[in-house]
């Protein structure tokens, strides 16, 4: 872990959010060891407003307690994610409720995303426990305290009569988080618009990390798109091919700096 991590927690007002912010730090501190700081912030609804917890981790002293660089952030809602998820760094880790959370925030950070809302209804019965869910699943993602520290600091604050309730709970997120971090491919990012011999239309070739959008590339009259390698484009669900595919791709395209489309 670097000596200073940084995590933030957000999503509506009445999510738990805080409470797992707590609990995150409780187990960072008291149980680990390590130096923490909890913070919060949110609007002056009682529920249903966006709302963050930060919580700073450090092997030594903390000397400034907010949120600076996030290394890692939850948004659970689309509000959440509009407001909050800002400030993550180069190669960070940014996780969304996938059936909250329509449009993707922009930056060059790990993307993930798990129906943590609807796993906590259906998985274990009780959508109250979604904010024990979304701690494991973050947990899993960064590894910035031990599976066993958080589990324990999530038993020490529920009473006894739910704490397979949230055990439960906890195991699911970090389960869950587990199989997305095997699974994951990075999305990826526009590099160049290409003739290409082998199709009638536009290839484009892209590279890690943010999503293609001609318009943000400043390129003007572009004939119909073939995405290649972008996760989504204008919001529609795109395959990722292989690093074959790619390769055999860029072999079949020709790169002619005359032939490209004119920038504005």
């Amino acid at each position: 872990m670097a000596e200073r991590y940084e995590i933030r927690f957000s999503g509506a007002g009445g999510q738990g959010l805080i409470t797992a912010g707590i609990i995150l730090a409780e187990a960072a501190s008291i149980i680990e060891g390590k130096s923490a700081v909890q913070s919060q912030s949110y609007g002056p609804e009682a529920r249903g407003g966006a709302s963050k917890s930060e919580v700073i981790i450090s092997d030594g002293p903390i000397d400034y307690p907010k949120a600076t660089i996030v290394d890692a952030c939850l948004a659970m809602t689309q509000e959440a994610a509009d407001k909050y998820a800002v400030g993550i760094k180069d190669g960070g880790i940014l996780l969304l409720d996938d059936d909250y959370v329509s449009r993707n925030p922009e930056g060059d950070f790990k993307l993930y995303r798990l129906p943590i809302m609807r796993m906590a209804k259906t998985d274990i019965g009780r959508e109250i426990v979604a904010n024990v869910v979304a701690l494991g699943a973050m947990i899993g993602l960064t590894g910035v305290v031990s599976k066993e520290a958080g589990e324990e600091a999530v038993l020490r604050k529920v009473p006894e009569a739910f704490k397979d309730l949230n055990r439960k709970a906890f195991n699911l997120g970090y389960e869950k988080s587990k199989e997305l971090v095997n699974n994951f491919i990075r999305p990826y990012r526009f590099k160049e618009v290409v003739p290409c011999r082998s199709m009638n239309s536009t290839a484009v070739i892209v590279t890690p990390f943010s999503i293609f959008s001609p318009a943000r590339s400043g390129l003007t009259n572009v004939p119909p798109v073939h995405v290649v390698n972008a996760r989504t484009w204008n919001g529609r669900s795109r395959s990722l091919p292989s690093r074959k595919t790619s390769k055999n791709l860029r072999k079949a395209c020709r790169i002619s700096m005359n032939r490209r489309w004119n920038r504005p």
